[in-house]
């Protein structure tokens, strides 16, 4: 559980506060935040007894098995009560939209795609949701994990297309990315990208 990914996610999660995991897979964050002994309850939840089962497993493992909750849900198709947090992480974007669209959701929500991460943005402003903050964090590859309140926002394309990290060195990952893909493809697009990169660079670069 040693991952600056994981590490990242939790560190959003503030005192008190009562999270849900959805898609917990193992059931590392709930374990790490049960660790940590800050919130006031912890949920984990996977759509199927089968894929909450290695969770299960970690959380018995940890002796924490009367400190996190687990529960069988498809999402929030089968959660009852309301949480502070809901955590998405290492899903999808299309996964999470399909998620999250529902009523009832929390004021918090922190989420972490593996692709598409401008549509997702665009999803979370959509429904009214604004960026309390954004992390790009290397953990043998580049991971974004973004927090999200309810509230409104207007996002530049910049910031729609490449986020509002303060990793320098994230950005000129992304440039080089999509340098080399220029120079295969010739794609406006991709210079586009390179013409806006090149511009965040240099902004915070000072």
């Amino acid at each position: 559980m040693n991952s600056e990914r994981l590490k990242t996610i939790v560190s959003f999660v503030e005192p008190k506060e009562s999270v849900i995991d959805i898609g917990t897979d193992h059931g590392y964050v709930p374990i790490m935040l049960a660790k940590m002994s800050i919130c006031s309850r912890i949920m984990a939840s996977d759509k199927s007894e089968n894929a909450l089962l290695s969770a299960k497993m970690n959380i018995r493992e940890y002796g924490l098995l009367d400190v996190i909750e687990l529960k069988v849900s498809d999402g929030f198709s089968n959660i009852s009560s309301g949480y502070d947090v809901a955590i998405l992480a290492g899903m999808g974007t299309n996964t999470i939209k399909k998620i999250l669209s529902c009523d009832n959701l929390p004021n918090k929500i922190i989420v972490q795609s593996n692709h598409d991460i401008a549509e997702l943005r665009r999803f979370m402003n959509d429904i009214g949701y604004k960026i309390k903050e954004e992390v790009a964090v290397f953990d043998e590859r580049y991971y974004v994990v973004i927090c999200y309140v309810v509230g409104q926002e207007v996002l530049t394309e910049e910031e729609i297309l490449f986020g509002k990290s303060d990793n320098i060195d994230y950005y000129k990952y992304l440039f080089s990315k999509y340098m080399e893909l220029y120079s295969k493809s010739g794609s406006k697009e991709y210079e586009n990208y390179k013409t806006l990169l090149k511009t965040i660079i240099e902004k915070k670069q000072g």
